[in-house]
């Protein structure tokens, strides 16, 4: 399953367009395989916590590190509370990804109890 550009997942799978974000709920629906998943939080931040499978390329650095980015799969990204996420939705789709913000961030897997 995956969004379409401008749409949000509902519970059920069905969407309402509007912005590239997904919910902690329904990102752990997704089929791990057929994703890429980005922390993009601190070295320190990201050593500390975050969720299984990610790998960890800090903001500021992902212009320069978006040729270890898999352009045939989509891209899902947090942060701590889905902010700055939203930051590195703008800049990698401007990069030409399919990518997507896991609303809420790190904190939304938290107070759903899914981590």
């Amino acid at each position: 399953m995956s969004c379409e550009p401008g749409q949000v997942l509902d519970a059920d799978g069905g969407g309402r367009r509007n912005s590239s974000i997904i919910s902690a709920a329904d990102f752990v629906k997704l089929q791990p395989e057929t994703i890429q998943v980005i922390d993009i939080r601190t070295k320190n931040d990201f050593s500390k916590d975050g969720l299984k499978g990610a790998v960890n390329i800090f903001l500021h650095d992902i212009v320069n590190e978006a040729d270890k980015i898999d352009k045939s799969r989509p891209v899902y990204v947090y942060c701590a509370n889905g902010s700055k996420g939203s930051i590195a939705v703008m800049v990698l789709r401007d990069l030409g990804f399919e990518v997507y913000n896991i609303d809420g961030g790190l904190n939304a897997f938290k107070e759903a109890g899914i981590i």
